[in-house]
C-alpha cells in the first residue's frame, strides 16, 4: 500500500501503527558492545609479584545473563536463537 503524501494521511489505513523491520547485524555486531567495560582491579597474579587489571569471566558471564533475556525476545536474538537450536 505505502505511504501516502502526509497532507492525505488517513489513520485508519494504518500506515503509521507498522513498526519498520529489524536492522540486520550479525552476532558478533549485535552483541560485541555487551562487553564493553572498564578494567578493575583483579588482584594479583598466581606468584605474587604483579598486580592485575582487566575484566575476567565471571563479570563477561554476569553482562551475558543480563542481556540475553531481552535479545532473545526479539526479532534478531529469536533468529540466531533458531539458528542454534537448528545447529543442535
Amino acid at each position: 500500500m505505502g505511504l501516502p503524501d502526509f497532507e492525505h494521511f488517513d489513520s485508519s489505513m494504518g500506515s503509521w501503527t507498522r513498526t519498520s523491520p529489524a536492522e540486520f547485524k550479525d552476532l558478533n555486531a549485535a552483541t560485541t558492545n555487551w562487553f564493553d567495560m572498564e578494567d578493575s582491579d583483579l588482584g594479583m597474579d598466581p606468584t605474587g609479584k604483579y598486580r592485575m587489571t582487566g575484566v575476567n569471566r565471571s563479570m563477561m558471564e554476569k553482562a551475558l545473563t543480563q542481556q540475553l533475556p531481552g535479545f532473545t525476545s526479539g526479532d534478531l536474538g529469536g533468529f540466531y536463537l533458531e539458528k542454534a537450536r537448528q545447529a543442535v
